[in-house]
């Protein structure tokens, strides 16, 4: 029994944590709760403020321009000109040149020269002297005429 009873107040002991873990998480909540509403009310009332404000200017502005007397713009008389002469529109421009007749056969530049095809074979390969084609590997040696010319200096 004295297992049973280590773990029945393990458990009460878990529970309590964590009730008190819910306890706190809930009063985090409420004040988080209670301080945006007091930001929202501090907004509100700064709005408020500010549209006031800007009511009691406009009243002073227009309170202000019915106590200014009226005084005509000044006027300005400007030289009148006479009629100038009807434009005539400028010359119509040149037509365009017109283009050569269409025909089915394309310009000499155009045209595909005759072609013919042959089986590639050794012949092609014959004018590349670093070609490897054909070649074992182990017959193609990069250093044989450095090492030829190597022996061919000794006395």
């Amino acid at each position: 029994m004295n297992t049973l009873e280590r773990r029945i107040e393990r458990l009460e002991g878990v529970l309590s944590r964590r009730m008190a873990y819910i306890a706190d998480r809930r009063r985090e909540a409420a004040r988080a709760e209670e301080r945006r509403r007091a930001e929202e009310e501090e907004r509100a009332a700064a709005q408020a403020e500010a549209q006031a404000r800007c009511a009691d200017e406009e009243t002073r502005r227009q309170a202000g321009e019915t106590a200014r007397p009226t005084v005509p713009p000044p006027t300005i008389e400007l030289p009148v000109e006479p009629p100038a002469e009807p434009r005539t529109p400028p010359p119509a421009p040149p037509p365009e040149p017109k283009p050569p007749p269409w025909t089915y056969d394309p310009p000499s530049e155009m045209q595909i020269r005759p072609v013919t095809w042959r089986r590639r074979d050794a012949r092609d390969y014959e004018d590349d002297p670093d070609d490897m084609y054909g070649k074992c590997i182990v017959d193609y040696d990069p250093l044989a005429q450095e090492d030829a010319d190597y022996y061919d200096d000794d006395p």
